[in-house]
């Protein structure tokens, strides 16, 4: 398996921080939430390893958007500024 760049593992780390700010938890409470053990979550923020496919297909079902977690672009919505973002909702006069 390839090691990704610094900038990706660092982008990773921030997506993973944002999930945690989202669910409005601690990082224990997101783990145990989501059925992630804390050393797993603290090794994918370090870029130490990164998900299996099994982890993957748990935190989709709790509805993680996989491939904006893992390349940060997402299948359900851009920003007009270019960034994914799994959350975003278009505004009033888009709609």
């Amino acid at each position: 398996m390839q090691r990704n760049s610094l900038e990706e593992r660092l982008a990773f780390a921030k997506r993973m921080n944002w999930l945690v700010q989202t669910h409005g938890a601690t990082i224990k409470q997101f783990c145990r939430d989501m059925g992630l053990d804390r050393k797993t979550f603290y090794g994918w923020r370090a870029g130490e390893y990164g998900p299996t496919a099994k982890t993957l297909a748990r935190l989709a079902h709790k509805g993680v958007d996989i491939n904006w977690l893992l390349t940060g672009k997402s299948l359900k919505m851009e920003r007009r500024d270019g960034d994914s973002c799994p959350n975003c909702q278009p505004e009033e006069n888009e709609r």
